[in-house]
Order: C-alpha cells, then structure tokens, then sequence
C-alpha cells in the first residue's frame, strides 16, 4: 500500500526511481515482474518515453480506489516526460533530505484550483508547493523545475504574481545550467 499511496502522491515514477525510493534491496528483474502483474490487474499502467527507453508508472483509477484516493493524474504529457520525472527525483532528494515535507503537487494545485475557480488557466500553479525550514521557521515554498528557457515577458508575469502572493515565502528555481540560473535573476531583479 505505500508504493500505490508514493505513486499516487507523485504521479509518474521510472522503474528505476520505483526500485531506488521503495525496493532498494530487491533485484530490478524481481521488480519488473512485480510491476507487471499489478499492471495486469489494473493497479498500475505503463507508458514509453516517445524515443524509447525506461517504462514510466502511473496509478490507475482502480489503484486509487484501493488506496482510497482520488486520481489526480490523468494521460501521461510525453512532451513533459523528462520534467515530471526529474520533479520525482527532486522531489524525494528534498524529502530525503528532511528538506521538504507536505508535498503538493502541480496536479494536485490544479484540480483545486480548477475546482474553486473558473478562470483557472490565469492563477499561479507551480511545479509543487511544500513546507521547508529556515532559520527555525516553517515556511511554504514554491518549486519550479525549469528545464528550457522561456520568453522573458513571461517570467517577470509570473515574478510578479510570486512577487504579490502572500501564500508562498520563498520560491526555489531549479534549472540546468549556472547560465540560466544567472538570467532567471537578473529577470527577478529587473
């Protein structure tokens, strides 16, 4: 039941971050076939990456009503592939950690969003929202994994939305280059 409720909180998980966060001592082989039966009962679903390569996981409507959840991921966005599962990987480095507690999700944002707000395309919904420590005080922080470069009339919008919203203290960017780490905050500054 805590690999269907880590699958559900997280959305999509490769066969190797599912052996790593949950199976760590058991063989890969040993997991595929565990996978694979819960597949064939229709706990779990699998999906390939468009250019080949690992199977992504995702729990399944009836996965979740043996978990007593609701399915907040629906279709797998292959264009986002390699986004979401690098949010998974950050996302459990951080819990690890004891970085991170109270995950939510982008998913789980938007259906509440979606939910008590009609004009949900226009709010802010970021990578994830959870609750860090510093200097000895809880506060919410906003996670955004950028892994591509946006137009810069977007980021100072979507600065001065951070900027204005007195929910979240603390945005934490992750990107993939010092470079764009350095343009992201002299946007911020500007």
């Amino acid at each position: 039941i805590r690999f269907f409720k880590r699958l559900s909180d997280y959305g999509i998980l490769t066969t190797r971050q599912i052996q790593k966060f949950e199976f760590s001592t058991v063989r890969h082989t040993t997991i595929l076939r565990r996978l694979r039966k819960l597949e064939k009962i229709g706990f779990i679903k699998r999906e390939f990456p468009p250019l080949g390569g690992a199977g992504i996981w995702q729990i399944t409507q009836r996965g979740s009503r043996h978990i007593s959840r609701d399915l907040l991921y629906g279709k797998i966005n292959k264009n986002q592939l390699d986004h979401d599962v690098m949010i998974s990987a950050l996302r459990f480095a951080l819990e690890s950690a004891k970085l991170a507690s109270g995950w939510i999700s982008n998913h789980e944002l938007r259906k509440k969003t979606a939910h008590h707000n009609e004009d949900a395309g226009s709010e802010l919904v970021p990578d994830g929202v959870f609750t860090g420590e510093v200097n000895g005080k809880s506060i919410n922080i906003a996670f955004e994994l950028e892994l591509w470069m946006k137009g810069q009339r977007r980021y100072k919008d979507l600065f001065s939305q951070y900027a204005g919203n007195r929910e979240v203290n603390l945005v934490l960017y992750v990107v993939p280059t010092a470079k764009m780490g350095d343009v992201l905050t002299r946007f911020w500054i500007e």
